[in-house]
Formats: C-alpha cells, sequence, structure tokens
C-alpha cells in the first residue's frame, strides 16, 4: 500500500487497485485506514526513513498509537535521533534503531532513560560504544546492542556497581549484548573480584537486598537477566 496526495494504491495478489479522494492528503487517508481496520487506533509497525524533520510532527499528530517503530538505517543522524524521542511517546512495545547514531558524540546514555518495554540498536557497520554507566542509566524493560563495543573491565564495573546499589530500584529485566564478531568475551575478566554462584550455564549474583541477577555469557554474546 503507498500513499499519496488524492488517492491510495494498494497491491495484492489479485492486481494493482486505486483509492481515490480528490480531497485527500495523506494525513487524511492514515485516519480514514485507521478508522477502517480500528484496532484500538493502532497500527502494528511505523517505519521511519528519511523524512523530514518537520513531517514527523504531522505523523506523531496522524498516528496516536503503534505497536512497533522502527528508525531505518537511511535516516539522517537528526531525523533518527529526532524521531526516537518523538516517536517513542505513541509506542507501546518496542523501538527499533537500525543505525549508529552516535558515531560523532558517543552520548548514548540520554537515548537508553525512556521508558520503554523494549529497544533495540544495531548497524553492523558501526558498533555502539559503551560503558558501565550507560548500561546504569537504562530505563527499559530489555535492551539489545548489536554490535556493541565494550570491554571486560566496563562489564566487571557494572556487575560490581550493581552489588553496590542495595535497595535502589533498577528496572531492566534483560539487557543483551553482542559484541562485534572475531571477539571472544574473557569470562574470568568480567567476573574478576565479583563473588556469584556458578548455576547450570550461567552464574548468579545475588545482593544483600534479595535481588538477584543471572549472567550468561556464550563467545561474543552476554545477557543480563535481573530477577
Amino acid at each position: 500500500m503507498d500513499l499519496f496526495d488524492s488517492y491510495i494504491k494498494l497491491d495484492d495478489r489479485s492486481g494493482v487497485k486505486y483509492w481515490r479522494k480528490e480531497e485527500f492528503t495523506r494525513n487524511n487517508w492514515i485516519a480514514h485506514l485507521l478508522d477502517i481496520f480500528n484496532h484500538q487506533s493502532m497500527i502494528a509497525t511505523l517505519a521511519i526513513e528519511n523524512v523530514s524533520l518537520s513531517y514527523l510532527d504531522t505523523v506523531k499528530q496522524v498516528i496516536p498509537k503503534c505497536n512497533s517503530l522502527e528508525i531505518r538505517h537511511t535516516c539522517s543522524d537528526d531525523v533518527a535521533k529526532m524521531a526516537f524521542f518523538k516517536l517513542s511517546l505513541i509506542v507501546v512495545q518496542s523501538v527499533k534503531v537500525r543505525k549508529n547514531i552516535f558515531r560523532k558524540d558517543n552520548d548514548i546514555s540520554k537515548f537508553l532513560t525512556p521508558n520503554l518495554k523494549y529497544v533495540s540498536f544495531d548497524d553492523p557497520e558501526y558498533p555502539f560504544k559503551l560503558i558501565s554507566d550507560d548500561l546504569l542509566t537504562l530505563n527499559s524493560d530489555n535492551l539489545s546492542i548489536e554490535p556493541a563495543n565494550i570491554t571486560e573491565k566496563e562489564l566487571n564495573k557494572f556487575l560490581k556497581l550493581w552489588m553496590k546499589r542495595n535497595h535502589t530500584f533498577y528496572r531492566p529485566k534483560v539487557i543483551e549484548l553482542f559484541l562485534k564478531n572475531g571477539t571472544e568475551i574473557d569470562e574470568e575478566e568480567v567476573f574478576k573480584g565479583v563473588k556469584y554462584e556458578a548455576k547450570y550455564d550461567e552464574q548468579r549474583l545475588k545482593r544483600r537486598d534479595g535481588k538477584e541477577l543471572d549472567v550468561y555469557i556464550a563467545y561474543n554474546y552476554i545477557k543480563f537477566q535481573f530477577k
């Protein structure tokens, strides 16, 4: 389905069809379709490519809610950043950023603070640089980053800081980091000076306040699961 001012082009198995309404703009068509397929006025996936910055306000006004937001690699860095902050407010389930928009300033932390159920960053060409403080600022239930550029020293620091934060609320449930191909995580360095209990193929950390953290490492992949 392609939307234009005054008409829609629909391409299905029976062929191409056109819906025309001369006085309609693309915004009118979106509102009309949401009304026809009324599912709590929510679309499944909203994908943003390289639109203008000003058009993001229009998108937010016309689409009240979406289950998933995907910011694609074709976006400029400015559009991608603004789309994240403006449109994540209408997202119910997940936000996926398909490019590294932090190559210049390396400041990913402010993108980890929104309260979301699931957020992921992936860019096969440019790894996302991380430090322990970035992970501690996370305010989403689930985070996935691929590939992540983070050292064992920073991972170790994150574990030690988490252990010290007794009776401190920490929202995340799962953090998954995929380091770049060819990088193997050194488990000894990650757990250096950290008290843990070996549990099957995971290591379990326990804080004095009763909170638990299971850590699973497999080659270039590390998963933190908070309980």
